[in-house]
């Protein structure tokens, strides 16, 4: 880890791998929840890998892993190209001692992925049993261990849970967030079905930020955004007050609102300047920007982008009074490109950017002076990887799931970092209060329950500043031409400007489709077919059939409830989902009830 980590991070490291140990000496099984940043790969390799290596020659260690660049990072380090184009390797810290060996009948260390142990229990449900035993498996470590707590792993636990103990097999998970998106009252939680609630003292995020492990986050946070939006109220006031209006005064206002909540560039200039940067000797910056989906991208990437050029080569160089202007570089990383169109926008004349398929292509930018680099990406940045020397992200995708509001969260942030992460909340993901979701859920299995008090949680979140568009909502009200202008534009704006597919648009605003389907019909707002959204569905639906990925497959599947297209039906798509009857969004407008009518 290192030599310039905090001593208080060494002696919570050291404590927590005392008190797993004593869990897995006592139960064979340990669930260590800490927050992103803590250090947990190198804890998993360094403190409990290597030492139960050399303490059990003749065993095994399996290692299951959600992506290839977790694997990668352990097994083959680090690759980069230099400026002149040559491929520079830095080789993994963890095989310096020549320790693990993944090949050959001497091989002591195994790697398996998550979708991997599906696809092969799916082909034979006795197959993990006898691969453990055959191999002499001693210990099982689950990374990113909320993926385990879908039905499936559930599933191939049960086949190997007997040999689960202190003296065959041990089994180690390690996560930020345990919980899933799917858990629900009826569903075990992965740290009671699979753990038994066996977890090591309790050491959060919030935790780690008061014991200044972590530097304060400087957290912005608004419903949308004023650019997008002052058009809209202009409009909407013009047809209220007629011959009435007068738009100067409506401008005078706006620039006062402005003065008072700042628009998009004055955002992002003062977060960076609560955060303790001075851009005349802090000379790089690196941001990831995370989008509701690849079309969101594609249709909001070159207006982001300007808000980044207004801020650094304007407002903070007329502040800092800076003699060089910064160069924006932006990196599209996508798992796909609909028609080529973010490779289009990368190839524009002038401008430097760069579309990547890859995680790992993140790698090989190199960091320069006077340089702002933007990584654009909806979720392939998201889970289990950490980016270096991040100056911040911003959230342009809203989400009603802890999981996913933690691991953007968590790119962020590090033990190491000298500035305060900035966190810039386009969508005010911050106001779902997510500690508070299970309150009514605590557990208790001899005082090692899940539950977590409210007052716990709550220091999670607990910014240096956090900016409201509060002032910007009354600004609307004054133009309101009726008692639900507000949610109107609203909805307007996500739905017809950002294009949010109405399965998203009810998550963001915290209500059922049906209910959505009621919002947009009362404001005379065109529903549209969803034929783009559910064709990259579908295409993930064959994708994943094709390699046996049945949570996958799963997981995009029911997303097809809530498509409003025609051919979007489970029946006949695909040989796992054939014989489910499930009524999609079309048929919810089709064959509304007579009360959907009124």
């Amino acid at each position: 880890m290192g030599t310039k980590l905090h001593p208080l991070l060494l002696e919570k490291q050291e404590d927590t791998v005392i008190d797993v140990n004593e869990k897995l000496d006592i139960y064979g099984k340990c669930l260590m929840i800490r927050p992103t940043g803590f250090g947990k790969t190198y804890l998993l390799i360094e403190k409990f890998t290597k030492p139960f290596i050399r303490a059990n020659k003749s065993k095994t260690v399996v290692y299951i892993y959600p992506l290839d660049i977790i694997k990668t990072e352990i097994v083959a380090g680090k690759k980069r190209v230099d400026e002149d184009g040559n491929t520079v390797v830095t080789p993994s810290k963890y095989l310096k001692d020549k320790l693990l060996k993944f090949k050959g009948k001497n091989a002591n260390m195994m790697f398996i992925s998550y979708q991997e142990l599906s696809r092969k229990f799916n082909e034979d449900n006795e197959y993990w049993v006898n691969f453990f035993i055959e191999h002499n498996v001693g210990l099982i470590i689950l990374d990113e261990a909320h993926r385990a707590g879908s039905e499936k792993f559930y599933e191939i636990y049960d086949s190997i849970k007997e040999l689960i103990s202190p003296d065959k097999i041990r089994i180690l998970g390690a996560t930020a967030t345990p919980d899933r998106m799917d858990d629900c009252d009826e569903k075990m939680p992965v740290l009671d079905y699979v753990f038994d609630g066996k977890q090591p003292f309790k050491y959060g995020l919030g935790e780690a930020i008061k014991d200044g492990l972590i530097p304060e986050m400087v957290y912005m946070a608004d419903r949308f955004t004023i650019t997008e939006q002052s058009n809209n109220i202009k409009k909407q006031a013009k047809s209220k007050f007629g011959d009435d209006f007068d738009e100067k005064s409506f401008n005078v206002e706006l620039g006062k609102l402005r003065q008072e909540t700042g628009d998009e560039p004055n955002v992002i200039m003062n977060s960076i300047i609560q955060a303790g940067y001075n851009p005349v000797k802090d000379k790089y910056y690196k941001f990831i920007v995370f989008f509701t989906n690849i079309e969101d991208m594609i249709d909001q990437a070159e207006m982001v982008e300007e808000w980044f050029e207004e801020a650094f080569n304007s407002r903070l160089s007329t502040r800092f009074q800076l003699k060089k202007k910064f160069n924006l570089r932006t990196s599209y990383i996508t798992s796909s490109d609909p028609d080529n169109r973010l490779r289009k926008l990368a190839n524009k004349e002038g401008k430097d950017r760069h579309y990547f398929n890859k995680t790992k292509s993140v790698e090989e930018i190199i960091e320069e002076d006077l340089n702002v680099d933007l990584l654009f990406t909806v979720d392939m940045i998201n889970m289990g990887y950490h980016v270096e020397n991040i100056t911040g992200i911003m959230m342009r995708r809203g989400t009603k799931s802890e999981i996913v509001y933690y691991q953007q969260l968590g790119r962020a942030l590090s033990v190491s970092a000298s500035h305060s992460p900035i966190i810039i909340d386009c969508v005010n993901n911050i106001g779902e209060n997510f500690w508070a979701k299970k309150d009514a859920k605590h557990r208790e299995n001899n005082g090692e329950g899940t539950g977590i008090p409210r007052e716990e949680k709550e220091i999670d979140i607990n910014p240096k500043y956090i900016g409201s568009l509060n002032a910007f909502n009354r600004f609307m009200e004054r133009y309101d031409c009726s008692d639900n202008m507000v949610e109107r534009l609203d909805l307007e704006f996500m739905y017809n400007d950002r294009h949010m597919p109405l399965y998203i648009l009810a998550t963001y605003y915290g209500i059922t489709c049906k209910e959505l389907i009621k919002k947009l019909i009362k404001y005379n707002i065109k529903i549209n077919k969803e034929d783009a959204e559910y064709q990259r569905i579908m295409d993930n639906c064959r994708d994943y059939h094709r390699a046996k990925d049945i949570e996958k497959l799963k997981d995009e599947a029911y997303k097809l409830k809530f498509i409003n297209c025609k051919e979007a039906t489970y029946n006949g798509k695909c040989e796992y989902i054939k014989n489910k009857q499930v009524l999609t969004m079309y048929d919810m407008l089709n064959n509304r009830s007579k009360e959907d009518k009124q």
